[in-house]
């Protein structure tokens, strides 16, 4: 009995023993890193839940984030993360770079799942709206009174310089036309550089941002191709030699317009 005695005060003392005891941690270290990387976040963020409650060391709680964030779970990782900011927010003993280590993994969990969720920005991120410019603001439109249909007579027959009138409107068309291209050319490289910039860092702004510009890159080779178009069919009837062609306005019930009018 003596003898049975002593061996089980010779186990317990070296259980007890700091050695033992590093040894002990060490070795569900190993595990719950081998479960992380292995796929198994649950079971590995289970140990190291048992060496945060055992040691109340918070770099366990970080190693949890980084165990969820490893395998895809970018919720419970940002959780983890800030938690463990709060734990070493008052502690004069925290490493300044671990907690800026955990920071940035909180935004690039929250990037990618504003990238998975379709661009969406997060709660934490509110996008603050933008001011429209002045110069981009519509007045509203006045009512049109109806009236019938009124529509100017063709001109008498013109003179052998007829059609320069028409001539010069069709080349400062054309002109405004292909500046509009420019200029749509111009905003979608400028939206396509901030796309660019959002995947290596995203911001509800800039995004908002790229998609405004893409949106008048749109607006703007739309109205150059229409005024190209209109500028080269307005200098083409201007040049025809002989031709009668007459630039009438007209009013109706509900708008106004233009209607060419000439012989052939």
């Amino acid at each position: 009995m003596s003898g049975s005695k002593l061996t089980l005060l010779f186990i317990s003392a070296f259980l007890l023993s700091p050695g033992a005891q590093a040894a002990n941690r060490e070795a569900k270290e190993r595990a719950a890193k081998r479960a992380c990387l292995n796929g198994e976040p649950t079971k590995g963020v289970q140990i190291l839940t048992d060496l945060f409650i055992d040691s109340n060391d918070p770099t366990y709680l970080y190693n949890q984030g980084r165990c969820f964030e490893q395998n895809n779970r970018y919720e419970e990782a940002i959780g983890r993360f800030r938690e463990y900011l709060r734990k070493v927010a008052n502690s004069p003993d925290a490493n300044k770079s671990d907690a800026q280590g955990a920071q940035k993994h909180i935004t690039d969990c929250q990037a990618v799942l504003a990238k998975r969720d379709g661009g969406a920005p997060q709660a934490a991120a509110v996008a603050v709206p933008q001011p429209v410019p002045a110069a981009q603001a519509q007045a509203p439109l006045a009512p049109i009174a109806p009236t019938p249909m009124v529509m100017v007579q063709p001109m008498p027959p013109p003179d052998r310089n007829q059609g320069s009138g028409l001539r010069i409107a069709g080349v400062v068309t054309t002109a405004v036309g292909v500046a509009a291209l420019v200029a749509g050319v111009g905003l979608n490289l400028k939206a396509n550089g901030m796309v660019s910039d959002l995947e290596k860092r995203y911001s509800a702004s800039d995004y908002s941002s790229s998609k405004s510009y893409k949106n008048l890159s749109q607006v703007s080779y739309g109205a150059g191709a229409v005024l190209v178009v209109g500028g080269a069919v307005m200098y083409y009837l201007g040049w025809r030699a002989g031709e009668r062609v007459t630039l009438a306005p007209t009013v109706a019930t509900g708008g106004a317009g233009a209607v060419l009018i000439g012989a052939f």
